[in-house]
């Protein structure tokens, strides 16, 4: 299904099985290609992270004001896998073999 997007006078078309957008790395204008998020939204997105941290899943948008479960179920299938960045990862350590 190929989708609209109206930005600035210009109509861009997209196929939304390709869009996958990384919440945490994202800019404004990538955020409103997301269904359901306007600029407002999007700002308050990357207000969010910016002022708490990297989003650790797609729920997490939620402590953004104004996305509830709906709207994060409707932009999950849009957002990449979120994995955690090298200093938030656990190194299990083996203990040495006698």
């Amino acid at each position: 299904m190929a989708l609209l997007a109206f930005r600035e006078h210009q109509v861009h078309r997209f196929d939304e099985s390709r869009l996958r957008i990384d919440l945490n790395k994202a800019t404004i204008q990538e955020l409103t290609l997301l269904p359901g998020i306007g600029e407002t939204m999007a700002t308050r997105i990357v207000a969010d992270r910016t002022a708490k941290g990297r989003f650790q899943s797609v729920a997490d948008l939620s402590r953004v004001r104004g996305i509830g479960e709906r709207t994060v179920a409707e932009i999950k299938p849009f957002c990449t896998e979120i994995v955690p960045e090298e200093s938030e990862r656990v190194v299990v350590a083996k203990p040495p073999l006698d």
